[in-house]
């Protein structure tokens, strides 16, 4: 997705897992504020802004936010926050219990009412749009792209992140 790239990939140099820290940074102000820092309708000018607009913040944002995402938007990968630990470890986490997020004793403020395919959370904007088929094509013969890959659903791969902070 254009809006959670990172810069060093824009610039075609080397990267790492970096890159994931910087799209963590770009989903939680989009979270906060609602659009990504960098968006523009125009994918070329996105990537612009991207490699060099200023990272702006409304002025109610929050000081822990704001402190936290701006260490995960550094351009620099090598200065970029990208220890899942130290970012745990936060102050803008600092309310959150990993041990009962992980154990699923973690009550969220809001739990919606789902009873049945009701839609009362969607904007009318999305309810009513029409649904066009995706076609999509069959693979063709097997591929080697992906071996030596390994799967984690979100799950395992959170349990082992709060862990390996948690000891």
């Amino acid at each position: 997705t254009p809006e959670y790239i990172a810069p060093e990939m824009l610039s075609g140099t080397r990267h790492n897992k970096a890159v994931d820290w910087w799209a963590l940074g770009i989903l939680l102000y989009e979270m906060l504020v609602g659009i990504p820092p960098f968006y523009s309708d125009n994918i070329n000018q996105m990537y612009l802004f991207i490699q060099s607009k200023k990272l702006k913040f409304p002025a109610d944002f929050p000081a822990d936010a704001k402190d936290l995402i701006s260490r995960l938007l550094t351009r620099d990968p090598s200065k970029r926050l990208s220890d899942g630990k130290k970012i745990l470890a936060h102050k803008y986490f600092a309310a959150v219990d990993f041990r009962k997020l992980l154990s699923g004793q973690f009550t969220p403020e809001f739990v919606p009412d789902l009873q049945g395919e009701d839609d009362q959370y969607f904007e009318e904007e999305f309810t009513q749009q029409c649904v066009a088929p995706t076609v999509c094509r069959k693979p063709r013969g097997p591929s080697a792209l992906f071996q030596n890959f390994t799967f984690q659903t979100e799950e395992e791969h959170l349990k082992w992140a709060v862990e390996e902070y948690l000891g």
